[in-house]
């Protein structure tokens, strides 16, 4: 069944990949790899297929060399947040584990 906000989702991402375009930060194809993302189902018992794997990969195209961009070019972290990601990521597992 498909819910009124999934077209929102739908071309949210491509607005986003227009919009990170037009402004410079990715160019084209990680634009279009970014917009990719509008092809992944969503909601529960999806599954994984095919086209989810693509679209993941092309969000992985997209964000993974703007990442390292910018933990090259930017500022060091601050020394509070080393701890306070690990915390925050033994958290997430925690949470995860308890269901």
């Amino acid at each position: 069944m498909l819910q009124p906000l999934s077209i929102a989702i739908f071309f949210g991402w491509v607005v986003l990949a227009v919009g990170v375009w037009r402004a410079g930060v990715l160019g084209i194809v990680r634009s279009v790899a970014l917009a990719s993302m509008s092809a992944l189902p969503i909601g529960v018992l999806k599954g994984t297929g095919p086209m989810s794997i693509v679209a993941t990969l092309g969000l992985c195209v997209a964000l993974v060399p703007l990442g390292a961009r910018i933990l090259k070019d930017g500022p060091a972290p601050r020394w509070w947040a080393y701890p306070l990601a690990l915390g925050v990521g033994t958290a997430a597992v925690l949470l995860g584990m308890a269901g």
